[in-house]
């Protein structure tokens, strides 16, 4: 395990904490803000609290920070929405907007109709989807002789080399050159 990770704090110009991050590598100094509310400091307004930590070492350490100078929303100077650690736990949702958006989805016919998950396409609906998206190509073989054809996946397949084919099929189209005696155009 890599005890790459630490736990950096943002404070104000009168050295108050007002965020407080788990990062490694460069994380604490990037150059961008963590939220719209809450921009980067200058470098001496940056305070690495602990390093040298394994994530799960990091995650304790930020969730006793929180808990040391608690979140505005609890009475204290932190604008963390979380309460720290794996999976972000204790980020407020209103019941107004859990409300809204259960509505927004429950009683959507677009949603009760297109709704897809968990379910398979048949191979019929697959053939379909297929013949809908598939594109033609002029390819001509190291022999010379020009195919159009229709998807290449399936005129590869008549190949031994196949899928290694396909590919070098489509970087051709992408670099418009022949390569080892194949050539491929993407036809309109």
């Amino acid at each position: 395990m890599s005890n790459k990770f630490y736990v950096y704090l943002y404070l104000d110009h009168d050295g108050t904490p007002y965020y407080v991050g788990k990062g490694c590598h460069n994380r604490a100094y990037w150059n961008c803000k963590v939220r719209d509310t809450i921009p980067r400091p200058s470098k001496e307004r940056i305070k690495i609290v602990k390093d040298n930590l394994s994530e799960a070492e990091a995650f304790r350490v930020e969730k006793e920070q929180i808990e040391l100078y608690k979140r505005q929303i609890d009475g204290g100077t932190l604008k963390n929405i979380c309460l720290g650690g794996p999976g972000a736990p204790g980020r407020p949702f209103p019941e107004d907007k859990k409300k809204k958006l259960s509505e927004r989805y429950t009683n959507n016919p677009i949603f009760a109709t297109y709704g897809h998950a968990g379910k398979k396409h048949s191979d019929q609906s697959k053939s379909k989807m297929s013949e809908k998206h598939c594109k033609y190509y002029k390819v001509v073989d190291p022999e010379g002789e020009t195919h159009f054809v229709k998807g290449l996946r399936a005129f590869c397949q008549k190949y031994p080399e196949g899928e290694a084919l396909r590919r070098r099929l489509t970087r051709c189209n992408q670099l418009r050159r022949v390569i080892k005696g194949w050539s491929c155009e993407l036809l309109d």
